[in-house]
């Protein structure tokens, strides 16, 4: 019996991706599954996965054209036999003890297990410190997650400082949980596919646990789709906007409707940072400024931001949260340049 399925993305990863599989193929509880589903890799990503596959029977390599990390996935989830799955980038690792850690908390009959994890940046490991050691959630809890993956930064019960809702990679969910509920990735969703999904699995979780220990190392890659320019930022938000506003429309307690003007505002927030002020964009101050008013007037944007109190996050994300909501696009500006300046002197 396979007791964890691990499940990876492939594309365009060639630097890390050995390290990845290795990880992976480490583990102290040998009954596991790798599926590494190669999302069209322009580079030596495949030749890579199938060479491991030759060297390690639990390896299985799946190819398909370049159709999204949702839909390579869902093929992973098919193929899956394990009574946990765990979801793993490509450009990240796990620790040799994730599935042993696990182990007592993988016989409790849980819909999902929680973790922590480290931050690789540049050779360096920083563990993401958590205020909690253990929590045991119920039904109730999964409402209260919900609004956290809504808004990580606000102040609520489950945030940031306490767990990540948001990320697939810091969790085990049991298959046969995510099977009983036709539990999937949103093949079309072009960004945020962790957010969405996850907000689907609390609304039939019924129970569940967070342990705080470090079994999952997230590399912060410059280079990753999340960190670089995106022009096309401001088209991806309006389909997952309308999503959120859908799904928030269904919810009845007015915190869910509070949750989402923040998550709106923190979507600007992000198009300042990938688009609007980022570097690579070489149009006009003033043609930016003027795309960017635009668009703050426009809904959803234009009532969130007359309704959230930028407060609710943290001193970072309030200022330039303050700055949008006034429409101030020159102290957008300038602390996206200091924020680069910051980031180059490796402060």
């Amino acid at each position: 019996m396979v007791k964890v399925s691990f499940i990876v993305p492939i594309y365009n990863v060639e630097e890390y991706v050995a390290e990845c599989i290795e990880s992976m193929c480490s583990q102290k509880e040998e009954q596991v599954e790798i599926i590494l589903v190669d999302d069209g890799s322009s580079d030596h990503s495949l030749e890579i996965c199938n060479c491991y596959a030759k060297k390690d029977n639990r390896i299985k390599v799946i190819h398909q054209e370049n159709q999204g990390a949702n839909i390579a996935r869902n093929k992973g989830l098919k193929e899956a036999v394990g009574e946990w799955v765990c979801f793993v980038d490509g450009d990240d690792y796990v620790e040799t003890d994730i599935c042993t850690g696990l182990a007592e908390y993988m016989e409790q009959p849980y819909d999902i297990i929680c973790y922590s994890y480290n931050k690789a940046t540049n050779g360096k490991i920083r563990k993401v410190n958590s205020n909690a050691e253990k929590i045991i959630f119920e039904k109730d809890d999964f409402k209260k997650m919900q609004i956290a993956t809504l808004n990580r930064l606000g102040n609520y019960p489950y945030n940031a400082s306490v767990l990540d809702t948001v990320s697939i990679w810091n969790k085990m969910y049991r298959r046969a949980f995510l099977q009983k509920n036709q539990l999937e990735f949103i093949p079309k969703m072009p960004k945020l596919q962790d957010l969405t999904f996850n907000l689907k699995v609390y609304d039939y979780a019924q129970s569940g646990i967070y342990v705080n220990l470090p079994l999952y190392n997230y590399r912060i890659n410059q280079a990753s789709v999340s960190h670089r320019y995106q022009k096309n930022i401001v088209d991806k938000f309006e389909i997952i906007n309308q999503y959120l506003i859908d799904f928030v429309a269904q919810k009845e307690e007015t915190i869910y409707k509070t949750a989402l003007e923040e998550r709106l505002a923190t979507h600007l927030r992000t198009c300042i940072v990938l688009y609007f002020c980022n570097g690579e964009n070489k149009e006009s101050y003033k043609k930016r400024k003027k795309e960017f008013l635009s668009l703050r007037e426009r809904e959803p944007y234009a009532t969130a931001m007359k309704q959230v109190d930028v407060k609710n996050f943290t001193w970072k994300e309030t200022i330039l949260s303050w700055a949008i909501k006034h429409k101030m696009f020159w102290v957008c500006e300038m602390l996206y340049k200091l924020e680069i300046g910051i980031r180059n002197k490796g402060c």
